[in-house]
């Protein structure tokens, strides 16, 4: 007569349940992990585009006053975002703003102005 081992299908089972268990959580955890890095890089982006915005008006404000002025402009916006304005050419004037956020998130414009007008010939964002 075989003796057959009783608590081996439950022992099993209860291995393969701990298992699946276990990968689903580990699976959940790192899911929100890196979706916290992906929320802070869009947050970041969102800072940098919000900054080169602020330049780029910065900039129309200078050519306002000064519709020859042609130069490089750099400002600190504030601890995390800085930008870097530059004017050039003669009308229509081409506008070249790069704003950082963090060091992290860049947002580059090329943007066409024209002096006589006051106007924005063409706005776009490169990279």
């Amino acid at each position: 007569m075989k003796k057959t081992p009783s608590g081996f299908v439950a022992l099993m089972s209860a291995v393969i349940i701990s298992a699946v268990l276990l990968s689903v959580a580990v699976s959940a955890s790192l899911t929100g992990f890196f979706e916290r890095g992906n929320t802070l890089n869009f947050e970041l982006k969102e800072r940098s585009v919000a900054a080169a915005d602020a330049c780029a008006d910065k900039a129309f404000y200078l050519l306002t006053g000064d519709t020859t002025y042609v130069g490089l402009s750099v400002y600190t916006l504030n601890s995390l975002d800085t930008c870097r304005v530059l004017v050039m050419g003669n009308n229509p004037k081409t506008i070249k703003v790069q704003a950082t956020s963090s060091n992290a998130a860049v947002t580059n414009l090329l943007i066409g102005y024209s002096t006589t007008t006051s106007s924005v010939l063409s706005w776009q964002e490169t990279t």
